[in-house]
């Protein structure tokens, strides 16, 4: 019980806080860590690719974090799947990082297709990240700076136009 208080208390400001767009997208928290150097991180994806802030200097990074238990996370993915493709892999790099590894993590990927490098069990890096809230998009500049942070459900029309500005930096 004192658990299920916790949970309630901690995202009660962000579920109120929630802002809705003309077009459906729902935005909790923007750009709240914006300007500031992103925290080094080393991932390894689900093809046992290793992704490192360092190795990645001079490459746009837009990270997505989610959720299995996330409906929102679900909703705004035909989207994202789209976005990848409309830039050079040399440029930008696209990383998707599960929060948890649970039984219902092989179904849900089995379910699902992801245009993005899959991370599982991304615990660690969302607290790197200050993360508290899913979805969240975050867009690191060639330097590891964030330039862009989100939370909420996006689409292309949102996601596209920022990644374009920052990569172009």
């Amino acid at each position: 019980m004192k658990q299920l208080l916790f949970i309630l208390a901690f995202s009660m400001p962000i579920f109120l806080s929630a802002q809705e767009s003309e077009d459906s997208t729902i935005i909790w928290q923007q750009n709240h860590y914006q300007d500031t150097l992103a925290p080094r991180f080393s991932l390894i994806d689900i093809n046992g690719n290793l992704w490192s802030s360092d190795s990645l200097l001079g490459k746009t990074i837009v990270l997505n974090f989610w959720s299995i238990h996330c409906p929102g996370c679900f909703q705004e993915l035909p989207e994202l799947n789209n976005i990848p493709s409309q830039f050079s892999k040399d440029s930008v790099v696209f990383i998707s990082v599960l929060f948890e590894k649970s039984p219902k993590t092989d179904s849900v990927m089995a379910k699902n297709h992801f245009n993005y490098h899959i991370v599982l069990d991304g615990l660690q890096i969302q607290s790197d990240f200050y993360n508290n809230c899913f979805p969240t998009h975050i867009i690191i500049d060639r330097n590891g700076m964030i330039r862009y942070n989100v939370c909420g459900v996006v689409n292309e029309a949102i996601l596209v136009p920022e990644i374009n500005k920052i990569d172009k930096r």
